[in-house]
């Protein structure tokens, strides 16, 4: 058997649930006045029961598998009509049919569930075993054993209590139990590795070096002057005298956002980096998960949009004004800073010295091309276009990603921006 399969799939199976937990635990609940524990230690919880209610879901699988391997008689629950309500399956052991029980730990073998358990071993005419996924120990031997002898003397039912591996070594041979062994005595670390040591962590550190790698390859080589020519062609439908961006200025914004590295300014660590970063990871990792609400993607980009534009305007707008509100430090929290309010700023003439000079006599273009495309770009979001019954068209998902994109492009490189304030935007 290549256990080797079964402990990355069984890794892979881990992460996915803790991530999907993680997204959906961001519902906040009510919690009581004097409690000792947080949103975190609930969550984390949730995840541990999860693991447990996986692990024993894939360990029935193989089983199932290698029983089949070797030959050994083995019935699902529910065979033949057919329901053990306390046990996952039923195997030939040594010549006889028995019930058979995957538990966690000792720990989660309480009261109630042991008397449930041992009345419906009374009630049948199969041997019973309790099988513990804990790891050989002396301590684990005699968990196994204390279980066994209480059910024997609280409830008059005789049953065996082994530990995992010494039950493969009894159906399958020592050899088997010995690589099964050998294949997971990382098991715990890579587990870590993947999943992280944080719940609140949707993305381990491993994973996100990643991500940020194949990003910055997938930035540079995105077909911006497609979606250029499609929002023209839009627009014509809308407009027969619209004018699109020129050769020229789609170059120079395309140079200073690629050739001169803006665009790493969405792989750093700033608030609107991190809502791109983990919305790309949602995208590229669980869009196909039926349970996930892609919500979390659409609101992930229109999210890292608006903190873009905000982060920019706090640091080059100083002593401007939004709505009639001086933009300062001590202002912060008055300033309407919607994506409505940013877009009117950002295509106000009197701020037409913060774009590129490059521009020349095409600079207001610019502004107005800019604010345009910002404000199609969330009226498509408000009116319904990418509302939640829309979003398991994997079409839509990519027409805001493609947008989404095209915007980062126009804002990163229409501003101008000097070294200084590119330094500020990273942090």
């Amino acid at each position: 058997m290549n256990f080797e399969d079964f402990k990355i799939d069984l890794i892979s199976t881990l992460e996915a649930e803790r991530d999907l937990l993680i997204i959906q635990g961001r519902k906040k609940e009510p919690e009581t006045l004097f409690s000792i524990t947080d949103e975190n230690d609930k969550l984390y919880q949730h995840i541990q029961q999860r693991f447990k209610l996986i692990s024993i879901e894939k360990i029935t699988g193989l089983i199932s598998q290698m029983c089949k391997e070797h030959n050994v008689q083995y019935f699902q629950n529910g065979w033949a009509g057919q329901h053990w309500f306390h046990f996952d399956a039923v195997i030939n052991i040594n010549w006889k049919l028995t019930k058979v029980k995957y538990i966690t730990s000792p720990n989660s073998l309480n009261t109630a569930v042991m008397r449930e358990i041992a009345l419906e071993i009374n009630n049948m005419k199969e041997s019973a075993v309790i099988v513990f996924l804990i790891k050989g120990s002396f301590e684990g031997y005699e968990a196994a054993e204390r279980i066994s002898r209480r059910i024997s003397s609280n409830y008059n039912a005789h049953v065996r209590c082994v530990l995992f591996e010494d039950f493969i070594e009894e159906l399958f041979g020592v050899e088997e139990k010995i690589s099964f062994q050998d294949a997971m005595v990382d098991f715990k670390e890579q587990l870590h590795l993947a999943i992280g040591y944080q719940v609140t962590e949707l993305c381990s550190q491993r994973n996100m070096q990643k991500l940020r790698e194949r990003l910055d390859k997938e930035i540079c080589d995105f077909d911006y002057e497609s979606v250029k020519r499609n929002r023209f062609a839009e627009a014509l439908e809308q407009d027969p005298n619209a004018r699109d961006l020129n050769n020229r200025n789609y170059n120079l914004i395309k140079e200073m956002f690629i050739s001169s590295g803006r665009y790493k300014l969405l792989l750093g660590n700033s608030d609107f980096a991190q809502s791109f970063l983990t919305t790309e990871w949602l995208l590229k990792k669980y869009f196909s998960v039926e349970a996930l609400d892609n919500t979390f993607i659409v609101a992930g980009y229109l999210k890292s949009i608006e903190q873009l534009l905000w982060r920019i305007i706090s640091i080059i707008g100083q002593g401007r004004t939004i709505k009639n509100v001086v933009i300062s430090q001590e202002n912060m929290d008055d300033i309407d800073n919607t994506l409505g309010a940013l877009q009117y700023f950002l295509s106000s003439y009197s701020n037409d010295d913060l774009f590129n000079s490059s521009f020349g006599n095409s600079k207001h273009f610019i502004m107005n091309y800019l604010r345009t495309q910002i404000s199609d770009w969330r009226q498509q979001y408000r009116n319904g276009y990418f509302h939640k019954h829309n979003l398991t068209d994997i079409n839509k998902i990519s027409a805001i990603k493609e947008e989404t994109y095209f915007l980062y492009m126009l804002i990163l490189g229409a501003i101008n921006l000097s070294s200084s304030e590119i330094r500020r935007l990273r942090s």
